[in-house]
């Protein structure tokens, strides 16, 4: 019966990991702030400060998905191409957008594969810049 009575170690709540010295309390309130300031001005503007500075990013970010999603949702295509055609396309620029920005994430030197797939869907978006949209 001993046994358990014995006190339980307690685990800090998550507020007190999080703020849990004073240098990480103000990095992690300088890092909210700053991601409530992005999130306003992302919402009055489309893109927020932090965007600009890093914009190779910001776009190889939302490049995939929104790209993904035309690709899910699309009513048409260009009229020089056929449904296959523009969705091969579609996969291509994603492909190559995805691969190159996996590779930043893991902080990896981008080999030549990668760069050659990233530089496709360059040529590709240009090409078709005009004609990405629903």
């Amino acid at each position: 019966m001993e046994k358990n009575l014995k006190r339980q170690k307690i685990k800090p709540s998550i507020g007190l990991r999080w703020f849990g010295s004073k240098t990480s309390m103000f990095k992690n309130l300088s890092y909210l702030m700053r991601w409530v300031n992005d999130f306003f001005h992302r919402g009055l503007y489309g893109y927020a400060e932090s965007d600009v500075w890093n914009m190779d990013n910001y776009l190889l970010r939302i490049l995939p998905p929104m790209l993904y999603q035309l690709k899910k949702e699309t009513h048409g295509y260009p009229a020089h191409l056929t449904a296959e055609q523009w969705d091969e396309i579609l996969d291509k620029m994603i492909e190559g957008f995805e691969s190159y920005r996996m590779a930043e994430d893991r902080d990896s030197v981008i080999d030549s594969k990668e760069h050659k797939k990233l530089t496709k869907s360059l040529e590709l978006l240009k090409k078709h810049f005009l004609n990405i949209w629903d």
